[in-house]
């Protein structure tokens, strides 16, 4: 669907589809970004498994 300027709009939600898909960028770089961050290598996720592991164990005590 277009409006008088010629965007589009996704269904009659109103949302320009530009709009939509710079959102959708933004949304899916800000995973990417918060992914990489978290844990940088396999050895990396293994640590903080192992950290998690300790804490379970302590508090079992």
């Amino acid at each position: 669907m277009r409006d008088m300027q010629g965007k589009f709009y996704v269904n009659q939600v109103g949302i320009p589809f530009d709009m939509l898909k710079k959102g959708l960028v933004i949304i899916v770089l800000m995973g990417f970004i918060l992914s990489l961050s978290a844990c940088n290598t396999i050895r990396g996720v293994g640590k903080d498994i192992q950290k998690g592991g300790e804490v379970i164990e302590k508090i079992a005590q």
